[in-house]
């Protein structure tokens, strides 16, 4: 008999989560479970979650609304669960738990929020995510994605027996897929021999995007060859460039918006940096060890927990733009080093954050959940 899971993420764009919940499916296909992805669309908005499940053939079911927090959302979930007869529900945000919350009363669905992270990044979201931890207890098992989330949970007053620690893990390129390539140095105008430095992620105030646009700055005189490109869209693009303008690094500075080809990125690159002020435990930092880079990260959230600092990898102080170009002059002026680093951190994703390792805990949750 086959049973029917729906993961619920309230979210239009595709980025690490997403991500995340697509690829885990791939390697839970032969279980006994059926998936189904569900999330909103706003009016003429694009859900590009839903369309990259679609291409991948994953059945999807879109719940319409009219604003973002359209209590008809509730409804529409109820006749989803109904028409597929949902046994275990996942809320993957804040939105996702509370709708989910009133969707599943008085059925026998079991519910799990996942608690992927939180920015504070704004007023508005530092209440929603007040809510979010207050429907926790509600569930019937609220799952961290790192260590450092799981203390907080258990902080939060909720039971060990309801919190669960399954840490975030990615897909792991073959190995003839690590290997360098000049493509987006060529796109980009740059030598072969420039060393470039790159991020990956969302550009909002929480990612610290800043404090690499600074350490640029300080680093522009003594290594001449070194070039920057950030990858990724926010709210934050314009003031990043206003920053980059004004401490003089613009020409250095590639910002390139969001990519798909991510294959492509983490090739180009000699150094990834991660310069976030909080984090869960980020899909991009794990994507980029697991193509052999060296990699520089704030030390917050499960980083630590990623990366052995100087051997497969360097964390630094959040927030501090000359700690993190020291950092970066060091890779820089050593090849060696950086090429040692990546083989380092890419055993160590491959040892202990690849997908299978993280199907498996799932499901092994979801079969002992749905047994009781």
């Amino acid at each position: 008999m086959v049973i029917n899971i729906l993961h619920l993420r309230s979210g239009f764009r595709f980025g690490g989560p997403e991500k995340l919940i697509i690829n885990s499916l791939k390697y839970m296909a032969d279980s006994e479970f059926r998936f189904i992805l569900s999330s909103f669309i706003l009016k003429n908005i694009e859900n590009e979650f839903l369309r990259y499940a679609n291409n991948q053939n994953i059945k999807t079911e879109p719940v319409y609304i009219n604003s973002p927090f359209d209590l008809s959302s509730i409804r529409s979930l109820k006749e989803i669960i109904k028409k597929h007869d949902i046994r275990l529900l996942i809320a993957h945000d804040y939105r996702a738990v509370v709708i989910s919350y009133f969707a599943r009363r008085n059925t026998s669905v079991k519910l799990v929020a996942v608690a992927h992270g939180w920015t504070s990044q704004s007023l508005k979201i530092r209440i929603y995510e007040f809510v979010e931890k207050r429907f926790f207890p509600f569930m019937d098992k609220v799952v961290a994605v790192s260590g450092p989330k799981y203390e907080e949970l258990l902080k939060l007053g909720l039971p060990k027996e309801k919190t669960e620690k399954i840490e975030n893990c990615v897909e792991i390129p073959p190995k003839e897929k690590i290997v360098k390539t000049n493509q987006l140095k060529e796109e980009l105008g740059l030598l072969s021999d420039d060393v470039l430095i790159g991020s990956v992620g969302r550009l909002g105030v929480e990612k610290g995007h800043k404090y690499l646009i600074e350490s640029s700055a300080k680093l522009k005189n003594k290594f001449p060859s070194a070039r920057y490109v950030i990858i990724g869209d926010g709210s934050e693009m314009a003031n990043l460039k206003s920053l980059a303008e004004r401490l003089g690094v613009r020409k250095l500075i590639h910002f390139c918006g969001w990519r798909s080809d991510i294959e492509t990125i983490y090739r180009g690159l000699d150094i990834f940096v991660l310069p976030s002020l909080t984090e869960g435990l980020p899909i991009a930092l794990l994507e980029a060890m697991s193509y052999a880079l060296p990699v520089i990260a704030s030390s917050v959230g499960g980083c630590p927990d990623v990366v052995i600092s100087r051997k497969s990898g360097i964390l630094v102080k959040p927030a501090d733009s000359d700690r993190l170009a020291d950092a970066i002059g060091d890779l820089i002026d050593n090849k060696a080093k950086r090429d040692a680093m990546g083989l380092e951190a890419y055993s160590r994703i491959l040892e202990n954050y690849n997908m299978k390792k993280y199907s498996s805990s799932f499901l092994e949750l979801f079969k002992k959940m749905l047994s009781q």
